[in-house]
């Protein structure tokens, strides 16, 4: 029969499991190669730090809620992000003539979904500027996207977060690498999973009823 001792343990193991789990950067960026914010983007360029073009943006839990904002663009098409059945077409040339655009913060998200399993955030775009679809990690050499992590201030940082930069540079007269033609972030945050808050619950249950029976 378990001891108010063992109890005690089993509870606290796994109230040191949920916050581990939470604590853990929800986004990921794998593949590519690094790449400067350079001074022609009109949106990011006073950021310092380096993006990841042409990788794969991941969320590595499952029951991920992920929020989609816009910060900017400085392009003479029209470009649109799709994700999650959802999708949003920049504003043209939000940043010329006022210099970089302000980090938004967080007001309401252009759109949100929960993404149920760990593993790659299906997101693309089409433009009015290129026929077709640009995917995650596409070779293609005239247009790409890149990813990188921002903190909650709106830096860019070396290590994983749960904010993430998504840019692009749709090729315009040349693949001029300066991802400044949709430039957007996506904010993950854990869905509470039931069965690790039933079983915590569970244990502190046990926990009191052990005491009381022995108080």
């Amino acid at each position: 029969m378990p001891t108010t001792r063992h109890l005690l343990t089993a509870a606290l193991l796994l109230a040191a499991g949920v916050s581990t789990s939470q604590a853990a950067a929800l986004l990921q960026i794998s593949g590519g190669t690094d790449l400067a914010i350079p001074s022609s983007n009109d949106v990011l360029h006073p950021l310092e730090g380096n993006t990841r073009n042409r990788g794969i943006l991941s969320t590595t839990a499952d029951n991920v809620t992920l929020e989609f904002f816009y910060w900017g663009s400085e392009s003479g098409y029209r470009n649109t992000l799709h994700a999650g059945g959802f999708s949003h077409t920049e504003i043209d040339n939000v940043a010329i003539g006022g210099g970089p655009v302000a980090f938004p913060g967080f007001g309401s998200p252009l759109f949100s979904y929960a993404q149920a399993g760990a593993g790659a955030i299906q997101l693309s775009f089409t433009s009015s500027g290129f026929s077709g679809t640009l995917l995650p990690g596409s070779p293609d050499l005239i247009k790409s996207i890149a990813f990188g992590y921002l903190t909650a201030a709106g830096k860019l940082s070396a290590t994983p977060t749960d904010i993430a930069l998504i840019t692009l540079d749709d090729g315009g007269a040349g693949p001029d690498d300066n991802h400044d033609d949709y430039v957007g972030f996506v904010r993950a945050t854990a869905v509470p999973a039931p069965a690790a808050a039933w079983l915590f619950g569970s244990a502190l249950l046990g926990l009191a009823a052990a005491i009381r029976k022995r108080g």
